[in-house]
């Protein structure tokens, strides 16, 4: 019997300290980063002196200039501009998505010694509980980078709050944890 709970002491701590991690992890994506050689030139050439005799290039009016498909060796970019999808974004949807772990695995756990019954029997399953999550935290991002790319303010809310509420509830899950 005693072996057993020390098992089960390990186990608790090795969760809590999987939880922590990601939970920083997401904490740490979601502040900004800046790089250290920002005032440094893009390309070689843009820091050595034109030559008189020597042509300048034709002036780009848009960002790319290119056309066409992308390189085979960079792989497309699946419609995502870099511009909308930044760190901030990238930040809040990787703390929303690990908040969504988090909430499913203590909510399981709860579930599984009997002390939360919050949830209807068949949706206590960990499968049932990632195939809700994960698609509708997809919507939930896309509707995000919608907004974000149209400019709005909005779009740090509907992350925040599904994030806020996968927090809300793992944390309770957490607390009737024997």
């Amino acid at each position: 019997m005693r072996n057993k709970v020390e098992h089960r002491r390990i186990r608790v701590r090795t969760h809590y300290r999987t939880i922590l991690t990601i939970s920083i992890l997401a904490l740490m994506s979601v502040l900004p980063l800046r790089a250290s050689d920002a005032g440094l030139p893009d390309a070689p050439s843009a820091s050595q002196s034109q030559t008189p005799d020597a042509p300048s290039p034709a002036p780009v009016s848009s960002r790319h200039y290119y056309q066409g498909a992308s390189p085979a060796a960079k792989g497309g970019n699946f419609g995502v501009d870099r511009r909308v999808a930044d760190w901030r974004y990238l930040g809040l949807t990787g703390a929303m998505f690990g908040a969504s772990v988090a909430n499913v695995d203590l909510t399981h756990r709860c579930e599984a010694e009997g002390t939360c019954s919050f949830l209807p029997h068949p949706l206590s399953r960990r499968a049932f509980m990632y195939g809700i999550g994960i698609p509708s935290d997809l919507a939930v991002a896309y509707v995000s980078y919608r907004f974000k790319r149209n400019h709005n303010w909005f779009w740090v809310v509907p992350e925040a709050a599904v994030t806020g509420a996968n927090i809300f509830v793992a944390a309770h899950s957490w607390s009737r944890l024997k």
